[in-house]
């Protein structure tokens, strides 16, 4: 017998009683008491007529005895040969088993989810998702959307198993172009425009190019690329016509190195 009421859980320890009792008319000599699943093995010298004989076993409950949902534990009892009147030539060898089975609660087992910037072990890109699912039950875990990232997996899914699982989820930081052209103040290409791709947060700095004669609306065009394409347009115009260009970085509009007509958007 067992002392689970109801039913046991992964680790739980189950004690096991064997009671080995001589209900026959003659004593039982060097009975082997085994008990396999829990590895105990005794041995009574001797069990006299009417005499009772306990033992106590225990078995710490696996995530195997889950998967199969029952532990059967087989306890048997076996003693030496003894005479047969009936048959003298062939001795009654005195042997008995009996069972007992144990029911185990399904094991819950976990899945993990990381998330990270460009490799795995890297810098983290949110906090990582934990959960506990039962064999045989679905996940989906939606990856956060990070602004200005690309995640390789969007969905984590699948059906549990008999194992914990670990996905990891790389993110990739989306690429900009920044362009820049040069123009005349009637349209007119000024220079070879300027192009790069930047991630976002990406700081940029392009010095417009010096043409003779002419003064460019922006000197030096600066910032910090935005989740999203960035064109930028300098104006070339010729020198002494009056055209007044903004040089300081401090002015309280930040508007820095500019020259804008009527009508014309600015960032």
């Amino acid at each position: 017998t067992s002392d689970v009421n109801v039913t046991a859980k992964v680790g739980d320890l189950v004690t096991y009683t064997i009671t080995v009792k001589n209900d026959g008319n003659v004593p039982f000599n060097n009975v082997k008491v085994d008990d396999e699943l829990t590895g105990m093995h005794e041995t009574i010298e001797t069990l006299a007529v009417g005499e009772t004989v306990t033992f106590t076993t225990t078995l710490t409950v696996s995530k195997e005895d889950a998967k199969v949902g029952t532990v059967l534990n087989v306890a048997v009892a076996k003693a030496d040969p003894i005479p047969n009147p009936d048959d003298p030539d062939n001795p009654v060898i005195p042997e008995d088993e009996d069972d007992e089975e144990v029911t185990v609660d399904p094991y819950p087992y976990k899945v993990f989810v990381h998330y990270w910037y460009d490799t795995v072990g890297g810098e983290s890109a949110a906090p990582s998702y934990f959960a506990e699912r039962l064999p045989g039950h679905a996940y989906s875990v939606e990856s956060p959307v990070i602004a200005g990232y690309d995640v390789d997996v969007e969905i984590v899914k699948g059906v549990m198993g008999y194992d914990d699982v670990i996905y990891h989820v790389i993110y990739t930081a989306k690429t900009y172009d920044l362009t820049i052209n040069y123009v005349y103040k009637n349209g007119e290409t000024a220079a070879e425009s300027y192009t790069d791709t930047l991630k976002a947060g990406d700081k940029y700095s392009v010095d417009s190019p010096v043409i003779d004669g002419y003064v460019p609306s922006i000197k030096v065009v600066e910032g910090t690329m935005p989740t999203r394409d960035v064109v930028i347009t300098v104006i070339y115009v010729k020198k002494g016509n009056g055209l007044t260009i903004i040089d300081e970085y401090d002015v309280p509009l930040g508007l820095g190195q500019v020259a804008i007509n009527a009508g014309d958007c600015f960032e």
